[in-house]
């Protein structure tokens, strides 16, 4: 944020847009567990990390709307986070030899964990903290990645051509 009071250079900003929640809940850690064990979503290490992260938001974003409450901004916006574990058939993401990828560990059971205990959970915190500090919630996002409308698709990390996310084979790619 002290990036963003630099560069306003003392005048007024008329729109603020914010991602956070995800790695306060450790979303790389957790994406390392999902690939490294074999059912992390029954691991109790592993929702321990989840119910903890989870928990801290409150007092996170407290804190955020502690700093932003310093700053001559008219409007924050805060956006939810996309459901990344279906396939382009609405299905839930599952290791498979088709997907040549580190994140071919995920099985389908933790990328249902994932959509359900760790994204649901996490977008419920998002709006929350919307509404307590005035924030306007920017939602919609999870229903195109998942391709909630029966005339689409779902774009998650295993929607081979049709993904709107970088896997780790696409990252060596980019040049």
């Amino acid at each position: 944020l002290d990036q963003v009071v630099d560069a306003a250079r003392g005048r007024p900003i008329d729109a603020l847009l914010i991602s956070s929640g995800g790695n306060d809940v450790n979303f790389s850690t957790l994406v390392i567990r999902a690939i490294r064990l074999r059912h992390a979503e029954t691991d109790r290490e592993t929702a321990g990390i989840v119910t903890r992260g989870l928990a801290d938001l409150a007092k996170r974003y407290e804190d955020v709307a502690l700093r932003l409450s310093t700053m001559n901004i008219a409007k924050v916006f805060i956006t939810e986070y996309p459901v990344i574990v279906r396939n382009e058939k609405k299905n839930p993401c599952d290791h498979s030899p088709n997907f040549p990828d580190l994140l071919n560990g995920i099985s389908k059971a933790e990328a249902e964990w994932a959509e359900r205990d760790v994204i649901k959970p996490l977008n419920d915190k998002v709006r929350e903290a919307a509404t307590q500090f005035g924030w306007v919630y920017v939602s919609g996002i999870s229903s195109k990645f998942t391709g909630d409308d029966p005339e689409t698709i779902a774009h998650g990390y295993c929607a081979n051509d049709e993904r709107w996310v970088r896997t780790f084979n696409d990252s060596w790619h980019v040049h």
